[in-house]
Order: structure tokens, then C-alpha cells, then sequence
């Protein structure tokens, strides 16, 4: 494994992404609530480039919401631009394609510098 600075933390502004290319890899870049997340932009749904996809929020319904439609987790769910599969991005996880998941990839700072690990 090779650990490489991809950017200035301050280069991502929160609640956005980034798209780097490392090694002939697309990967995503996501900033939210002040956390970093990394994700191959390849769809395991269909190959689609899903980090250019649109992150928005889900809408929720159940004991929680007495039963009603609620907005809910703006910013932290990203739809696939090719047929809308729809991950977390916190966890990368498919919301209506389980058992789908992003492939993920460590990703942090250090010295103010956003540092991957391929």
C-alpha cells in the first residue's frame, strides 16, 4: 500500500467532492460535517461514474417521523448519475441496492494536507 497528498484540506469546501486520479484510479473525494470519505467513481451497480453523481438527502417515514414523510440527511447521500442507486456517503453503503457498497479507501490530514492510501 502507497500513501499519497492529494490536496490542501481547505481545498474542499463541506458538503462537496473532489475527483482525483491516481495510478489510472477515479476516486471521489467527499467532505461532510467536517469528515473526509474516499470512493472509487465506479457504480457496482453498473460501472457508472458515481461520484459525479448528486448529493443530496433521503426522505425518511416510520415510528421515528409518526409516521410521515420527513427530509432527512441532507448531504450525505449520493445518487449515481446512470440509473439513481443511492449510497451513504458516511459509510458507502447502498441505501435501495443492498448489499451494493463503494469501494472505499483510507483517507485523512496531516499538516492541513489530504493524504490517501491506495
Amino acid at each position: 500500500m502507497a500513501e499519497y497528498e492529494l490536496m490542501n484540506e481547505s481545498e474542499i469546501a463541506e458538503g462537496s467532492n473532489r475527483i482525483v486520479t491516481l495510478n489510472d484510479i477515479e476516486i471521489g473525494i467527499f467532505k461532510v460535517k467536517g469528515k473526509l470519505y474516499a470512493y472509487r467513481n465506479v457504480c457496482p451497480h453498473d460501472g457508472g461514474p458515481v461520484c459525479t453523481g448528486t448529493i443530496t438527502g433521503s426522505l425518511v417515514q416510520g415510528p421515528q417521523t409518526e409516521w410521515k414523510l420527513k427530509w432527512d440527511r441532507e448531504g450525505e447521500i449520493l445518487y449515481c448519475p446512470w440509473h439513481g442507486s443511492d449510497f451513504d456517503i458516511c459509510t458507502g453503503e447502498a441505501l435501495s441496492r443492498k448489499p451494493l457498497r463503494l469501494k472505499s479507501y483510507p483517507v485523512k490530514v496531516e499538516g492541513g494536507k489530504i493524504k490517501i492510501t491506495l
